[in-house]
């Protein structure tokens, strides 16, 4: 964790979500839906309906009930969803089931730090968030420390450590 995986899906979330019908951000999921507890994945199912729906009027009663929900009243909608931190095929089951729940021209974005979930979904696409390597990651602490892409004079070597410190994720640079 730490390279900025929920930051650039939160980016990219706010950048093109307009471009769709419905939108939907779930952050922590991991967090959420500790030992993948049906109760926590029916609240993150809820939480995905009344983002996507905009009405309370819809109860999540089971996570089964979830995907039957899930799957019939956003099927006609082009969606925009970000799933954040998922870490079992569990949760991208009951809330992302299968791209049949969704309308034509929706996205799914889902960060992970668990790549084995990559196995088991059809994914169209992977981006794979590294650490920052050398000169970047200079740049990008001196941005954030002096206010310009190189160190001041006389702190070059402090830089230097504290950026390998770091060991190039954003996060802590």
């Amino acid at each position: 964790g730490g390279v900025g995986k929920t930051t650039l899906a939160e980016t990219v979330y706010k950048d093109i979500k307009r471009k769709f019908e419905k939108s939907s951000l779930i952050e922590n999921i991991k967090d959420i839906s500790k030992q993948n507890d049906s109760t926590d994945l029916c609240k993150l199912q809820q939480k995905l309906l009344d983002d996507i729906l905009m009405e309370k009027n819809t109860r999540v009663q089971s996570v089964i009930d979830g995907q039957t929900l899930l799957g019939t009243k956003l099927r006609g909608f082009k969606v925009m969803i970000v799933l954040d931190d998922v870490n079992h095929v569990d949760q991208l089951t009951y809330l992302a089931g299968g791209l049949e729940w969704f309308g034509p021209g929706s996205r799914i974005i889902v960060t992970t730090t668990n790549r084995d979930l990559l196995n088991y979904y059809k994914m169209n696409e992977i981006y794979f968030c590294e650490e920052m390597k050398g000169d970047e990651a200079l740049s990008l602490f001196c941005q954030s420390a002096f206010k310009q892409s190189s160190p001041t004079h006389g702190y070059e070597k402090l830089s230097n450590d504290i950026v390998k410190l770091a060991g190039g994720l954003p996060l802590a640079l």
